[in-house]
């Protein structure tokens, strides 16, 4: 009986081994540094993202200036071109001339002044755009290497747990169908625990000393003894 809980105490480690290094897997550090960077990234691009649709609306804008612009120089150059052709005579329509090119001349000025500002916006744009693609470069580079770091842990975490799986198939192999049935019935309910070594005359589970009756008895390598207070199988070598 004791080599056969040898057996199960065996497997009950490797069983808690897979456990750990399960969470391990799903809890480790590098998960969440990737996820923070990556949350990082989109929330820059998204930024950016922003930006350019900004930056595509100044643009417009300043197409837009542009055209109107050069519409107001035609209407200039065509009034000039009346005023001076000698076609008119009258001093009255002359000067009726002379104060439509003086308005279109402080349109086309006030125009100018509104181009200049928009060409400043975009250039801002353009500028702030373009410090954020330098960070996204410099973030992206920094989540790949995070990620190919990451894996790396990860890879070696589930190799481990791989290794240890086989291990304890071969464990599940060895032992007795009965006490596995048992040892797979308990594993739940005591968290994974269900052989518990005597250390100093004590259950290594609930850490209560043991009665030298009890210690007694278990002298007997043929016995199966479950420790009156928390129900572990006990195994004292």
């Amino acid at each position: 009986m004791r080599e056969k809980l040898h057996i199960l105490y065996q497997l009950q480690d490797l069983d808690r081994k897979v456990a750990q290094r399960t969470r391990d897997l799903k809890s480790h550090p590098v998960l969440e540094e990737f996820k923070a960077l990556k949350e990082s990234y989109l929330g820059k691009k998204s930024e950016m993202d922003a930006l350019q649709e900004e930056l595509n609306a100044w643009k417009k804008k300043m197409k837009k200036a542009e055209m109107h612009i050069h519409h107001i120089s035609h209407d200039i150059k065509e009034l000039k071109g009346k005023l001076y052709s000698g076609e008119i005579s009258s001093t009255k329509e002359l000067s009726q001339y002379e104060k439509k090119v003086q308005g279109k001349e402080k349109e086309k000025n006030s125009r100018e002044e509104e181009l200049l500002a928009l060409m400043e916006e975009v250039e801002l744009e353009e500028e702030r755009i373009a410090g954020l693609r330098q960070q996204l470069k410099k973030a992206l580079s920094h989540v790949k290497e995070v990620q190919n770091q990451g894996m790396l842990e990860i890879n070696r975490l589930k190799g481990e747990i791989e290794e240890l799986n086989r291990n304890r198939e071969d464990l599940r192999r060895q032992a007795d169908p009965l006490l596995l049935e048992q040892y797979d019935r308990d594993a739940g309910k005591l968290g994974g625990f269900v052989i518990a070594r005597v250390k100093n005359n004590m259950c290594e589970g609930c850490r209560v000393f043991l009665s030298s009756s009890v210690l007694s008895i278990l002298d007997n390598p043929g016995v199966k003894l479950k420790c009156e207070n928390c129900g572990r199988i006990l195994l004292k070598d």
